[in-house]
């Protein structure tokens, strides 16, 4: 597993990817970390949540078997800016909860440019509406 990490005010570039890694623990308290690559790897289970990392801009995850997602995980990296979690085996209640949680993120600080991708996903019901709002605000939103 990628080990926790916590109270590394320095870090702000991890890159992990192209590894044997299983899976993700919790990040606490990384207040400066802006970087997260861990694609290519063969996580799975739940990606947990960045809440302890407010400046991360960049979250690359793709090419893993994660399938679950932390409830809230997103929901206040208002910095974000590219999210990239194509090729997992997400649940499609998972995918909706990332959007929920990404539209509850622009609620709280309208901002758009920010480009998220979920190829190989399909979102349902309200995570269409919301994916259309977010598109309109400026967000580039790509699945299936």
């Amino acid at each position: 597993a990628v080990p926790p990490l916590k109270n590394l005010q320095n870090l702000r570039y991890l890159y992990v990817y192209n590894n044997q890694f299983t899976s993700l623990s919790t990040f606490t308290n990384l207040s400066n970390l802006q970087y997260f690559y861990a694609q290519s790897n063969k996580l799975s289970g739940e990606i947990p949540s960045f809440a302890g990392c407010p400046n991360l801009l960049n979250l690359i995850l793709f090419n893993n078997s994660l399938t679950d997602y932390k409830t809230g995980g997103l929901a206040t990296n208002y910095r974000l800016s590219y999210l990239d979690l194509s090729g997992n085996s997400l649940t499609g209640q998972a995918v909706n909860q990332i959007i929920a949680d990404l539209l509850i993120n622009y609620n709280t600080v309208n901002r758009g440019g920010v480009t998220v991708n979920l190829r190989g996903v399909l979102p349902s019901g309200v995570a269409l509406d919301s994916i259309d709002i977010l598109r309109s605000k400026g967000w580039s939103i790509v699945y299936t």
